[in-house]
């Protein structure tokens, strides 16, 4: 079963771009939708009832028709659009029919049909499927998700959910969608070419198709362009936000496996302005490869952007804290094709990415996880904190940039603290290739150099020891680099994103870390008896501590302490105050703790007690040092001095602390 969204257990923490888009006002339910009036809704509910208790819950189809409700909340089930009449035989009618969200509804899942307020939901526990399985033969989940658009078998609906801002009022950020999986959708006729999960039309002249879309999972869908979801914005504006969305299994005959922003224009300007946080696309596809000719439109196994047409078309991605993983095409851009206007004349269009990982991808051609094209039109590509790995391409197996042999080409590349290592490109170009672009690359991390035809400022070339793939806290699965990473540490603070991809504020160590993720500075480490003077003879109680104010774990380190000639070794013993699987328990002599294991944001401790010898010198007093160190070359090491307190004629302090200490040349009365 596909579990991988995570609503209300994610470490993200809230960037300035959230704060600054209104329509994601959070509450502990989803995004927020004030003024509401509030129906409920179930598989088995009917249209006539009124929907204002779980035992008078409306149909879905009942509740989308009545205008009463302006905000739904849907039972855990499966609702299709349609029941066909004959589901051996369903008609293109049938197929026609959609989950129609009108412009300023919220539709809500997540319900087991017992809550009273939207926060008590839990959309990972009470699974809410939109499908359109509408035959009953797709090979499905036990919740009933089609995982993979392979598994879509006979005809089933063409579109599951549909938002048309055509009509004269406006699809805003007041229309919802949350806590939802949306699957099944098959949009593969020439009719019906786009959006197999969702198609939002904000085609033409004052129209608009620009959602609030959270908390949502989008498997199994196709369609020629678009496979889940498709936002047209031609002559008029497709502006969606998407906010903790997984995207997974769905494929595209032509361009974006999960998603299109199209700007088609003609006689109008469009525009589109997509902006994803948080966001994991995984396993989708593009299935065919086109001729030239298409070349700017074909490709993108994640995601496609279309601007085209001589309506100076503009489009705007911005994407942050996502996860890109095994998307594929045939043609170019395994995860993102980024397709500029052929023409001149066109507004500027931009590309921005902050904190994502595009790990695993593949294209057939060109841009193993990204490729941006364009022509004689302005485009520009910023990237800040990115990890490209394992990507592969005929050319550019992790970047490739393309003025599609343009005598004026008007693209540029900034890249900063970015990491590009291990892409493979059997042509040319392992990290980035490029035609006709202009890049700026600084404080990054890129195998093999600078890349040809760049302006470059501190490089980095050594390995960054990048782990596996993994769930290293937050929304999405990360590449975390390992201890001695020449990532950590590396980065331009002025140009380091503020926190990480899991939310982790940067620096952690003495600057930001170069990539996605931020490790953390290297473990601390402490030493202190409490006392700036000892005794003869006193037993001092050192604690020892190493912390760690980092995301990565330090295994397989060795702790240990020295043993000053003002100490009795024999006597020493010590014991870890941490629990027993991260030290060892206790030992004597001095400090040597051999097994110490350092969990992310953790602490280990160790209580030393070393008596003070009576013979002791009197010279040097009493310094204690500890060191911590591993295969890695951890290297920490701190200190405790202690001055001998009292004198071979007689004199002492007043206290084992030091406290109204007398001068030893004073007499005591």
């Amino acid at each position: 079963m596909l579990h991988e969204t995570r609503f209300h257990h994610s470490i993200l923490r809230p960037r300035p771009l959230l704060l600054l888009l209104g329509m994601l006002v959070m509450s502990g339910g989803g995004i927020a939708s004030a003024d509401a009036a509030t129906c409920r809704v179930s598989t088995s509910g009917s249209a006539a009832s009124d929907g204002s208790s779980w035992l008078a819950a409306k149909s879905l189809q009942g509740a989308l028709a009545d205008t009463t409700c302006t905000e739904l909340w849907l039972k855990a089930g499966v609702y299709l659009p349609v029941v066909p009449a004959d589901p051996g035989h369903v008609t293109d009618t049938e197929r026609d029919i959609s989950f129609d969200i009108r412009p300023g509804l919220a539709v809500y899942g997540g319900f087991a049909g017992t809550e009273v307020t939207r926060a008590q939901r839990d959309p990972d526990l009470h699974r809410t499927i939109l499908s359109g399985d509408i035959d009953g033969n797709d090979s499905v989940d036990a919740d009933g998700v089609t995982a993979d658009a392979d598994d879509i078998v006979g005809d089933n609906s063409y579109h599951v959910v549909m938002m048309d801002g055509t009509t004269g009022t406006p699809i805003g950020p007041d229309t919802v969608l949350d806590g939802l999986t949306i699957t099944a959708g098959s949009a593969q006729t020439s009719q019906q070419w786009g959006g197999g999960g969702l198609f939002c039309d904000g085609s033409g002249a004052g129209s608009k198709c620009s959602p609030s879309l959270g908390n949502l999972r989008f498997v199994g869908n196709q369609a020629y362009y678009g496979g889940a979801m498709y936002f047209s914005g031609g002559d008029g504006e497709a502006s969606p936000t998407l906010l903790r969305v997984v995207v997974r299994g769905n494929a595209a005959s032509d361009a974006g496996g999960g998603l299109v922003a199209d700007v088609a224009s003609g006689t109008d300007p469009g525009q589109s302005r997509v902006t994803i946080v948080a966001a994991r696309f995984i396993d989708n596809r593009t299935r065919y490869a086109r001729g030239p000719a298409e070349y700017a439109r074909n490709g993108g196994g994640a995601i496609a952007t279309l601007a085209r047409g001589t309506g100076l078309p503009e489009v705007h991605l911005s994407i942050t804290d996502s996860s890109f993983v095994n998307n594929t095409s045939p043609a170019q851009g395994g995860a993102l094709l980024f397709a500029c206007p052929t023409f001149g004349g066109s507004p500027m269009s931009t590309l921005t990415l902050s904190d994502v990982t595009f790990a695993s991808n593949h294209a057939e051609y060109n841009g193993g996880a990204i490729a941006v094209a364009g022509k004689a039109s302005p485009l520009a590509a910023t990237l800040r904190n990115v990890t490209f790995a394992d990507n592969t391409a005929d050319n550019g197996g992790g970047l490739m940039i393309d003025g599609m042999g343009s005598s004026d080409p008007q693209l540029t590349l900034d890249m900063h603290n970015t990491i590009l290592w291990g892409n493979i490109a059997t042509n040319s170009g392992s990290q980035i290739a490029n035609r006709e672009f202009t890049a700026t690359i600084e404080h990054s991390l890129i195998q093999g150099g600078c890349p040809g035809g760049a302006s470059c400022s501190v490089i980095v070339t050594s390995d960054p020891l990048l782990g596996s793939l993994a769930d290293n806290g937050g929304f999405t699965r990360t590449l975390l680099p390992a201890p001695g990473s020449a990532a950590i540490d590396a980065g331009n603070d002025a140009s380091c994103t503020a926190q990480d991809q899991r939310g982790i504020q940067r620096p952690q160590g003495w600057h930001c870390d170069i990539g996605a993720v931020e490790v953390g500075g290297q473990p601390v480490l402490s030493v202190s008896d409490g006392n700036d003077y000892a005794r003869y003879g006193q037993t001092l109680q050192y604690v020892v501590t190493l912390h760690n104010p980092g995301s990565a774990s330090f295994n397989g380190i060795t702790v240990a302490g020295n043993v000053p000639a003002q100490l009795d070794a024999a006597a020493m013993h010590w014991t870890c105050l941490s629990a027993a699987a991260l030290c060892t328990d206790s030992g004597n002599g001095p400090l040597g703790d051999a097994a110490v294991n350092l969990p992310p944001f953790g602490s280990i401790s160790w209580m030393v007690s070393a008596p003070v010898r009576t013979d002791a010198s009197e010279s040097g007093g009493i310094r204690y040092q500890v060191t911590a160190d591993s295969t890695n070359g951890l290297g920490q090491q701190a200190s405790d001095t202690d001055t001998l307190g009292l004198f071979r004629d007689g004199f002492d302090v007043s206290g084992a602390n030091g406290t109204n200490a007398l001068d030893a040349n004073v007499p005591r009365y």
